[in-house]
């Protein structure tokens, strides 16, 4: 067989492999392990050393408890990192605000809450991926079962070392402060549960129950289960050792400026006295009395069955006696609107005291989490006001009753250390400025009048049930790990005003009961079909084809697939995941994702009408680098998007603006292209010539061999 035929049988394999030899046969290459981080190193040489307590402490809030984003807060000091509450999207707002997550190896959660847990199993495969080797997480006792649920689709983590602190461990201490939990259970039991569905009428036309498997009926709990927990925090900074005084030290007659005074000072914030030259010096004659650590307690109360249990709590009686070196620096309440107007919350509040400040944090919140999608958005919906709807403006419901305390914004920081107070850097939306900024980019305003002229003259009527359905709404069009402007992959799909439903790029374990999901919902108007695609195990495809004729194919995560192609032939849009730029094909194999052009492929063997690009990689924050494939039949999603089938006339007339608004983001994408074809081409002529070489050596000495045998 000559060498043609060898590369196409070689070719062939890998175009009809399945997806656990795709993934053994991209040869990705095991990471290396990885040093360990800074901070790890540091921490091990103070804790040869003494406590002195930390210098910079401050508690940030992350999500203000909103409803698009639960609460969660921050705390930062120069030892350690600790963060109370996960909810989803706090990853995303600590990413868009660069707080670093390299040294969060403590996680406090409060109850057992989707608000309170929902971004954990992101957070943890970050912290694996940046080298973290450990982290504690601290909860109510049904944590460790959550963790063991997420580990179906959260994979291996190896190198993190998750463990669960339980809630009955009376204290936690280490190089900052010392944490106290505090359970508070709720004297009513499934009080903190959702309603569930009221049991069906007994009308006497009831069946028998089926002989067979059978699964618990979910309106019926047993009654022993344990009543809600939630877990409150009593932090307690160390105290900081007392400043040096140097002009004392002077007149004592220590040396002062010298080397030898280093390992005095040392001796003495240690607490010991010291002899020089013959004379004792005690602590006291040198330091200032050692300055004692604020107390800082975290606590939720999600409804009115926890206010006695909070309120009559004995742990909290110590800090309301009255005495300023017992009270709390600062309250942190996790608690709705209608238990901070509740008479007996009110009054336990007020028994801290005028020293404790309170930081509320509930949906009172007016605070925008998300600015960059706000930004984005607003630049957007320039180019077409439908397909780029703005976003709505956070606004209160009614106005916030007068609870004494901070309400709780976005980054809002209280300073701890080296002094108490409250810092302003919350985020605003400025809608204004965000368009003046787009109208006065070089290009963009000239393509936008050009674009509308186009859609002006492009007025044909939309199709017979085009109008209005499908409407596919893309809530996110990124990849794994969220961005600032592109969350992660989530898409809506409307087939009628009073049937929403959502076909989301979940883990891909959880697709097979998605699937499951999507078509018991769709039901007759519908049919739901699923095909196993190139990427993991049980990663699947979908497809929804509509009773009227029109058809929408969803990829999730794959490679290339023929499956797909078969079952998404003739539809009328396909939604393909493009997570790379063409050129990087080998990366594409080794994470079993695609290129553009390689979805815009599938598309065009699919003989689909049209098709969106999406699940983009986190280098394409803004425009995906666009190649020679794009075409009429071809459109890039954004977060918040909406699309029907109808326009499919008007995405391509979309990419001038497009372009326009984010050239200066392509040309940088293309400068990186032309370094990485320059690099490549660089390797592939040293690779060349040191083949050249080996050939001449091999030739050199096979030559005598040559020659012996030709006289044999």
């Amino acid at each position: 067989m000559g060498l043609s035929g060898l590369l196409w049988r070689r070719l062939s394999r890998v175009l009809t492999m399945s997806q656990p030899e795709a993934r053994a046969y991209s040869g990705r290459k095991s990471k290396a392990p990885k040093e360990p981080l800074r901070h790890i190193k540091n921490r091990a040489k103070q804790e040869a050393g003494e406590r002195h307590g930390p210098a910079v402490v401050y508690v940030q809030v992350v999500a203000a408890g909103s409803r698009d984003a639960g609460a969660s807060v921050y705390l930062f000091s120069d030892h350690n990192r600790y963060l109370f509450n996960c909810g989803e999207g706090a990853q995303r707002l600590m990413h868009r605000e660069q707080v670093r997550l390299s040294r969060l190896d403590n996680v406090f959660i409060t109850r057992m809450n989707w608000a309170n847990v929902g971004g954990l199993s992101g957070v943890l495969l970050t912290l694996r991926d940046v080298g973290l080797p450990n982290c504690v997480i601290s909860g109510p006792p049904q944590l460790k079962n959550f963790l063991q649920a997420i580990k179906s689709y959260c994979g291996p983590m190896d190198g993190l070392a998750v463990e669960v602190r339980p809630y009955t461990d009376p204290l936690y201490s280490d190089e900052t402060m010392a944490v106290t939990q505090v359970p508070i259970l709720s004297g009513k039991k499934g009080s903190a549960s959702p309603p569930r569905s009221p049991k069906p009428k007994d009308d006497g036309n009831r069946s028998e129950p089926r002989p067979g498997r059978t699964s618990p009926d979910f309106r019926t709990r047993p009654s022993n289960r344990p009543p809600p927990c939630v877990i409150a925090y009593i932090c307690k900074l160390h105290d900081r050792k007392g400043h040096f005084l140097v002009l004392k030290a002077k007149e004592i007659g220590l040396p002062v400026g010298t080397r030898e005074i280093g390992p005095l000072i040392t001796q003495l914030k240690a607490g010991r006295s010291v002899t020089y030259e013959g004379r004792e010096v005690s602590p006291a004659d040198v330091l200032d009395p050692d300055i004692p650590g604020p107390t800082i307690i975290v606590v939720e109360c999600p409804s009115e069955d926890f206010i006695s249990p909070v309120t009559e709590n004995a742990a909290w009686q110590r800090y309301q006696e009255g005495k300023a070196e017992t009270a709390a620096a600062l309250v942190i309440h996790m608690t709705p609107e209608h238990v901070l107007n509740h008479r007996s919350y009110r009054q336990w509040m007020e028994r801290f005291g005028r020293g404790t400040e309170h930081l509320l944090l509930n949906e009172h919140a007016s605070t925008v989490h998300n600015l960059s999608s706000y930004k984005v958005q607003s630049q957007l919906h320039l180019i077409h006001p439908e397909i780029f709807p703005p976003l709505p403006e956070i606004r209160l419901a009614d106005a916030a009753s007068d609870v004494p305390g901070v309400r709780a914004e976005c980054l809002l920081k209280f300073q701890l250390r080296p002094h108490i107070g409250c810092r302003d850097q919350v985020t605003q939306n400025q809608t204004c400025e965000f368009v003046k900024e787009a109208l006065e980019l070089p290009g963009f305003r000239g393509a936008l009048e050009e674009c509308g002229a186009l859609l002006q003259g492009d007025e044909a009527p939309a199709a017979e049930g085009e109008a209005l359905y499908p409407e596919v709404v893309f809530l996110g069009t990124g990849s794994a790990v969220p961005m600032k402007t592109r969350n992660v992959s989530s898409t809506l799909v409307h087939v009628r005003w009073t049937v929403p439903r959502l076909v989301e790029d979940v883990p891909e374990n959880r697709a097979r009961s998605c699937a499951r999901s999507a078509a018991m919902y769709y039901g007759t108007p519908s049919q739901f079909q699923t095909c196993f695609v190139r990427h993991c195990k049980d990663a699947f495809g979908c497809a929804v084809l509509h009773r009227s004729g029109w058809k929408v194919v969803f990829s999730g995560d794959t490679m290339p697939c023929d499956a797909l192609i078969r079952m998404g032939r003739d539809a009328s849009l396909v939604i393909h995941e493009a997570t790379l730029e063409d050129g990087l094909e080998q990366d594409a194999l080794d994470k079993a994702h695609s290129t553009t052009s390689q979805a815009i492929a599938v598309g065009m063997n699919m003989n689909a009408d049209f098709m969106m690009l999406n699940h983009f990689s986190q280098r394409y924050a803004k425009l995906p680098l666009m190649s020679d494939g794009f075409s009429g039949k071809v459109g890039v999603s954004f977060d918040h998007m909406r699309i029907r089938l109808g326009d499919r006339r008007v995405l391509p007339k979309l990419m001038a603006p497009l372009r326009a608004l984010f050239a200066e983001d392509l040309e940088e994408m293309e400068e990186r292209r032309q370094r990485r074809e320059q690099r490549q081409q660089e390797t592939g002529d040293d690779q060349a010539s040191a083949k050249r070489e080996l050939d001449h050596a091999n030739m050199a000495a096979d030559a005598p061999d040559a020659k012996r045998l030709k006289a044999n």
